[in-house]
């Protein structure tokens, strides 16, 4: 694009009358910030020259510089920037001035070179949605808009969740589209958990607990008998295990109830421990919500 000459050689050939209210309209400091600038551009420093011609333009506006600063903005490869102070100059030039032409050639070979980024909220999704700390709204969301080439940071508010971040970088003339989304629920039961109750495990639990506790005490009471009955066994029964009616009675009522101390009290522990478990595992539980897109960004190359 050639911008410094034919379109922006002078700073007076504008002349102040596109001077802006708030602006401080010292012409004399404007013009020295604008040879600055062109000094700075010839040295092939075209950051030192954006910032001598914005300095111009914030004490007095002229499309002269406005065209110089699109031109170091375009070798900085700030090409939207390039590109919208050019249309802007072009607004403000009169329809027969002969730069028009020559500008609108130079904006046209940049538009077709602008990167563009097409940010949308996810299905069911709201929020603010800011792009590199500018709001997008309303048609802007969804429309493929003409960005700088480089890193873009887009930024996606909500209240009670927290914000959610997105970079995306974008080469020349590269077009994409950034589907988002709010962040996570903030901190707070009322805000970000759900809790999930499961009765019919959790009466489970009770029953198979309970029949559990049964089995131990019938153990413990039929081991206590089978106890006492050898305690009769001892007392008639000889040292060669001879014995007379009532020890062989006792000695098979032993028997019998150590077999059912033994089975209840193992089955009783593994009733009481099911139980434990599955009392545990019916507690309520808690959901945390997440957003529909928390991390990177969902990018579809157009």
């Amino acid at each position: 694009m050639v911008v410094i000459g034919a379109l922006g050689a002078s700073y007076f050939e504008v002349g102040t009358a596109f001077a802006e209210g708030p602006r401080a309209n010292d012409t004399v400091s404007a013009q020295l910030f604008f040879e600055r600038g062109r000094d700075a551009a010839a040295r092939n420093d075209p950051a030192e020259a954006c910032r001598n011609f914005e300095e111009s333009l914030r004490l007095d506006f002229a499309v002269g510089t406005l065209f110089n600063l699109a031109n170091c903005e375009e070798q900085l490869g700030r090409l939207a920037s390039a590109w919208q102070h050019l249309r802007e100059g072009i607004d403000r030039l009169d329809a027969n001035d002969p730069r028009r032409a020559q500008a609108a050639a130079s904006a046209k070979t940049l538009e077709a070179q602008l990167p563009r980024l097409d940010v949308r909220l996810a299905a069911g999704a709201s929020g603010q949605v800011l792009r590199d700390g500018v709001e997008l709204e309303g048609l802007s969301l969804g429309s493929p808009l003409p960005v700088n080439p480089g890193v873009h940071v887009v930024t996606v508010r909500a209240e009670g969740r927290a914000d959610a971040r997105y970079e995306v970088t974008l080469a020349k003339g590269e077009q994409r589209s950034l589907v988002v989304a709010p962040g996570l629920l903030k901190g707070g039961p009322d805000a970000t958990e759900t809790k999930k109750t499961h009765p019919a495990l959790r009466t489970t639990a009770w029953v198979t607990g309970g029949v559990g506790v049964a089995g131990l005490g019938l153990g413990l009471v039929t081991g206590a008998l089978a106890l006492d009955k050898s305690k009769v066994v001892d007392g008639h029964c000889d040292a060669n295990h001879t014995c007379d009616g009532d020890g062989l009675d006792a000695l098979d009522s032993a028997k019998s109830m150590a077999t059912i101390s033994t089975i209840s009290i193992t089955a009783g522990a593994a009733l009481l421990a099911t139980g434990v478990v599955l009392w545990f595992v019916s507690k309520p539980t808690v959901d945390r919500e997440r957003a529909a897109v928390t991390g990177s960004p969902a990018l579809v190359r157009f």
